[in-house]
């Protein structure tokens, strides 16, 4: 600091210099006395009646007394209580925000279990209201000197910080980018499938080894042996038989054990092995791998059968599996509005991208049910990329929790939202998305991804007709 500024301060402090002292704005001067003027009128009114305790006591007269009273409490109490409302209403007319209509609803809750969680608003395009800092007091919504005191305002700044921190995101470029490829699919890690093959190893290897004795690590080099390995040639192409017979397994035994298992888990299809050794173990192994998740998310989750049924089996006449899409499309969504209140869109860019997340979210799920389960399997499975198993699975439970919570409530506040129709347009968006060579893969049978098996095993690749149906 230079010694003038010292100098200056002291002087002030000292009293030395007089300062020009700011006036309150005269609209909040009016606001504080009309709060005062209140007070005073509800002691005022409330006075014959004490004064009339010494003669008459607590009587019926000190109760007609008190009437006056009584009624400007509860009109100030409603006043006090409307608040939010009237915030509410100052604020969107400050914005020029008009009602939303139906479909524009239900696109933007399709992040609605990130906007229950953060206690947002269901029925803007923004997640809360916002004030852009930047231009201070010329943003519309502070243009008046009145305070907001119920209303919780996030500041655009802020958002694209955050933007940039959590998403890599800087600019309008980077920000419709990421929303096109979360709406498209593309961004999804196939994580689900692997969690398939982990799933299911860890339950066949289990089953192999209560029939036979034999260690739990010692048949994944059997069914999938290294390409250097010796005789590995031979053993790629034998019969499932062949394999078991190694450990002393009768084949029948082994397939009757499995069926048990997939009666146990309720399967909702037969399995049907086709292939080598190699073939029918991975096929055996992904079928248990997806009945033990489907169990998860009826017994842990407490989503309806039916639900889970449309996410992890073949659906349409594409036989789409939607997995964990319904994560990505609510990942889109919630970065759409935010990348809108940060500054990064405008109003219309921002409308012009809802029609689209609206066409395939209602080609690919039914209902709100089946879209909320793919919701939580594709958290779950990017949960389980970075934490213990445990951990994922109880941080999934708290987002299933979210997701009933949010249908319980019928989003938006106040109404119920339909779950849009499927029409031309959204068949046509749907196969848009599905076109490209870029496509992640995972959301095609064809195609899903890459396979992983348990650690410490050895990654193998997939062997052809290893699909999921």
């Amino acid at each position: 600091m230079t010694k003038p500024f010292l100098s200056s301060n002291i002087q002030n402090l000292a009293g030395t210099r007089t300062l020009t002292l700011p006036k309150e704005p005269w609209r909040r001067v009016y606001s504080n006395l009309f709060t005062r003027i209140r007070v005073i009128v509800l002691s005022v009114s409330s006075l014959p009646a004490l004064l009339s305790l010494p003669f008459f006591g607590v009587s019926e007269i000190f109760f007609y007394l008190m009437i006056p009273t009584l009624f400007l409490t509860h009109f100030a109490v409603r006043k006090l209580r409307g608040r939010a409302k009237q915030e509410i209403t100052r604020y969107h007319k400050a914005r020029e925000n008009e009602l939303l209509g139906e479909e524009e609803l239900q696109a933007l809750n399709l992040c609605a279990r990130f906007t229950y969680r953060d206690q947002g608003w269901y029925h803007t395009y923004e997640n809360f209201p916002f004030w852009d800092r930047k231009a201070g007091y010329d943003d519309p919504a502070f243009s008046e000197t009145r305070p907001y005191i119920t209303l919780k305002f996030d500041y655009s700044e802020h958002l694209a910080r955050s933007l940039k921190q959590s998403w890599g995101i800087t600019s309008k470029k980077g920000a419709l980018t990421m929303i096109h490829d979360l709406r498209d699919g593309k961004l999804h890690r196939c994580s689900i499938v692997n969690m398939f093959n982990q799933e299911g190893f860890d339950i066949v290897y289990d089953i192999l080894s209560s029939l036979t004795g034999v260690p739990h690590d010692s048949f994944h080099q059997v069914f999938f042996p290294d390409e250097d390995q010796p005789h590995a040639a031979e053993t790629q192409g034998q019969s499932l038989v062949a394999a078991l017979d190694q450990f002393g397994l009768d084949e029948a035994v082994f397939l009757a054990a499995i069926r048990d298992k997939c009666e146990e888990f309720e399967d909702p299809q037969s399995l049907k092995l086709h292939g080598d050794a190699r073939d029918q173990m991975f096929q055996i192994v992904r079928h248990v791998g997806r009945l033990a998740l489907r169990n998860d998310l009826r017994n842990m989750f407490l989503f309806k059968a039916e639900a889970i049924d449309q996410v992890l089996y073949p659906q349409g006449e594409d036989d789409l599996l939607a997995l964990g899409w319904g994560f990505d499309l609510s990942r889109g969504m919630f970065l759409l509005r935010n990348a809108y209140a940060a500054g990064f869109l405008s109003r219309e860019e921002l409308r012009s991208e809802l029609p689209a997340y609206r066409q395939v979210a209602s080609a690919v799920f039914p209902d709100w049910q089946s879209y909320f389960c793919s919701e939580v399997i594709g958290y779950l499975s990017w949960k389980m990329r970075d934490s213990k198993p445990a951990d994922a699975y109880s941080e999934t439970s708290g987002a299933a929790d979210e997701c009933h919570k949010v249908m319980a409530q019928h989003f938006p506040i106040g109404r119920q939202l339909p779950w849009p129709e499927a029409d031309a347009a959204a068949k046509e968006a749907l196969a848009q998305a599905l076109a490209g060579n870029d496509v992640n893969p995972f959301f095609m049978p064809q195609t899903l991804g890459a396979a992983v098996a348990p650690p410490p095993l050895a990654e193998i690749s997939q062997p052809e007709g290893a699909l999921l149906h």
